[in-house]
């Protein structure tokens, strides 16, 4: 492949395998809070939402292990027809 930054893009094609896409939202855990309460919690909150796929491949990972707290993102996957109406506040 060769990127030209002076030519026009044309013949783009979007592959999309999959009828959903993933969302994604990073929390940071002190070392002090209970990790298996935060993890749950979010993890029922994937249950509640009926925008969520079940099939898919949600979860609650750790990413990173910071200095004063623990990194993990709330991953899920959502019809890619809302995925402009995710709020964290609805």
């Amino acid at each position: 492949m060769s990127l030209d930054p002076n030519r026009s893009l044309s013949n783009l094609a979007n592959f999309i395998k999959s009828s959903a896409s993933v969302v994604e939202v990073t929390f940071c855990i002190s070392y002090t809070d209970n990790m298996n309460v935060a993890s749950d919690t979010l993890v029922e909150l994937m249950k509640c939402d009926e925008r969520i796929h079940e099939e898919e491949d949600n979860g609650v990972p750790v990413v990173n292990l910071n200095y004063s707290s623990v990194g993990i993102i709330y991953r899920v996957f959502v019809k890619l027809i809302i995925i402009w109406d995710i709020s964290l506040y609805s």
